[in-house]
């Protein structure tokens, strides 16, 4: 696959094409004068779950409320014991919860204990564009110049930057 990325830059504005095999897949235009918003960490408020989108809006403070998809919920109730044991579902047969179909299967139908009104912290992963807002997660990241801190991750990550073995088991 031959991927292009091309920049134009003129007049105070920022044009991005992505090109994958000769066929245009994505386009972004920014204007200078305006704030970006990836990586900004907001308290918001939950307007509307619609669990038929599998999403929720949150206001985050803006004109226009912000996405948040269920799968961008950290440790929701549908991860939370994912590993390899058998699990009862809710007709008492057993399943085999570790494999990823299963776990696909699982997925395709999620349920986020989500209320309207609840106060949620989120961080932006996406910009709003096209009268759509943001795309939050609630797997707030802070970045820094050899570490990530992921709070309640359930792992630890290594920078690749630090090559010596002493220093990658410390």
């Amino acid at each position: 696959m031959k991927k292009e990325i091309y920049i134009s830059e003129s007049m105070g504005e920022s044009r991005i094409a992505i090109i994958e095999d000769g066929t245009l897949v994505e386009v972004y235009v920014e204007k200078q004068d305006k704030a970006r918003m990836v990586g900004n960490i907001y308290k918001g408020q939950v307007e509307n779950v619609l669990p038929g989108m599998q999403a929720a809006f949150v206001d985050i403070g803006y004109d226009i409320n912000a996405f948040l998809p269920f799968s961008e919920i950290e440790n929701p109730a549908y991860l939370a014991d994912m590993d390899d044991s058998d699990e009862q579902t809710s007709n008492g047969q057993k399943r085999k919860s570790g494999n990823k179909r299963n776990r696909r299967k699982f997925q395709d139908n999620i349920s986020v204990d989500l209320k309207t009104g609840q106060d949620i912290f989120v961080q932006v992963i996406k910009e709003a564009f096209a009268g759509k807002g943001p795309r939050v997660t609630t797997e707030i990241a802070l970045p820094g110049r050899l570490l990530v801190l992921v709070p309640n991750a359930k792992y630890i990550g290594i920078s690749k930057k630090i090559w010596d073995k002493y220093e990658r088991r410390r």
